[in-house]
C-alpha cells in the first residue's frame, strides 16, 4: 500500500502524459508480457496519476452510486484506511520498496489481485525498472463496470471525481484525449482500453476532463448551494447547471453524500 505522502507524490494525468511519450515501447512490451501470462481478462497497464491528494490515514477508492431512475455512477474519493477490509487494489505502481504497491482502490469485488500471480508480477515489475518507466507506468485490474462507457469529470471541492455513462455527460468538440489504460488483445496490437481515456481542455483557470468508455476526467466547479459555477459557456456546464438533466440529478446526489 502507497503512503498517503507517496500518493501525493504522483504526478496529475497531464503531466504523465507527457512523461509517457518517449516510453510507449515499454507500454507495448508490459501489455505483451500480459498476453504472455494469459491475464488480459484481469490486468492492463495504467498510466500512473493521481487526481486529488490524500490526507494522513486516508486512501482513494472507486465506489458505486445508485441515482434512482437514472444510473449507476462511480465515484472516487478518499475513505479511511481503517475501512481498508471493505475494499481492494484497482490501481498498482511501483512504490518505495521496489515493488508494486496499490495506490488507488475499489470497493467491488475484483476480478483478480496481482498476489495471486507472483511470477507475473516479478516479470512486469523487473520489465518497468528495465525500462527506466516505473514512475509512468504501473498495473491496472479491470474494474467489474469496464464495459460500460463512462465520462469522468472532478468535483474539485469534494477531492473526488464522479464516472457517469457517456450518454448523460455532453462532451465538448475542444477536448484532447489522453489515454490512460491500455489492454492487450490475443489477435492485435496494444490498444488503448475503451473505458479509460481522458480528455483535458483548459476553462479558463480550470483544468476540464472528460471520460469515454475511454474514462476520462472534467474538473468542475461544483457548488453544494447550486448545481455549478458558470466557468464557459459549453454543453457540459449547462448540462450540469439545468436542474432536469440526469447529468445533474446525479451531481446532487453524490454532493449530498458528503453534506
Amino acid at each position: 500500500m502507497f503512503t498517503y505522502l507517496e500518493h501525493n507524490n504522483l504526478p496529475t494525468v497531464d503531466v504523465a502524459h507527457g512523461a509517457s511519450r518517449p516510453l510507449e515501447a515499454v507500454r507495448d512490451a508490459l501489455c505483451d508480457l500480459i498476453l504472455k501470462y494469459g491475464l488480459q481478462d484481469i490486468f492492463g497497464v495504467r498510466l500512473i496519476h493521481k487526481h486529488f491528494d490524500m490526507h494522513p490515514g486516508e486512501v482513494p477508492v472507486f465506489r458505486p452510486v445508485e441515482v434512482h431512475g437514472v444510473c449507476t455512477a462511480i465515484l472516487m474519493g478518499p475513505l479511511s484506511i481503517d475501512r481498508q477490509a471493505s475494499f481492494s487494489g484497482a490501481h498498482y505502481a511501483i512504490s518505495s520498496t521496489g515493488q508494486l504497491a496499490a495506490y488507488e482502490y475499489t470497493s467491488e469485488v475484483s476480478v483478480g489481485a496481482p498476489e495471486n500471480h507472483p511470477e507475473f508480477v516479478k516479470a512486469f515489475e523487473t520489465t518497468l525498472m528495465a525500462g527506466g518507466a516505473s514512475r509512468v507506468f504501473g498495473l491496472g485490474v479491470k474494474p467489474a463496470w469496464s464495459k460500460e462507457v463512462y465520462t469522468e469529470f472532478e468535483l474539485g471541492e469534494y477531492r473526488s471525481t464522479i464516472m457517469v455513462p457517456k450518454a448523460i455527460a455532453p462532451v465538448d468538440t475542444d477536448d484532447i484525449e489522453i489515454h490512460t489504460n491500455w489492454f492487450s488483445h490475443a489477435n492485435g496490437e496494444p490498444a488503448p482500453h475503451d473505458y479509460c481515456a481522458v480528455e483535458l481542455c483548459q476553462l479558463h483557470r480550470q483544468t476540464s476532463c472528460v471520460s469515454t468508455q475511454s474514462g476520462s476526467h472534467r474538473s468542475a466547479g461544483i457548488n453544494p448551494d447550486g448545481p455549478a459555477q458558470e466557468v464557459e459557456d459549453n454543453a457540459f456546464r449547462r448540462a450540469l447547471a439545468d436542474s432536469s438533466t440526469d447529468l445533474s440529478k446525479v451531481v446532487t446526489q453524490v454532493i449530498s453524500i458528503f453534506l
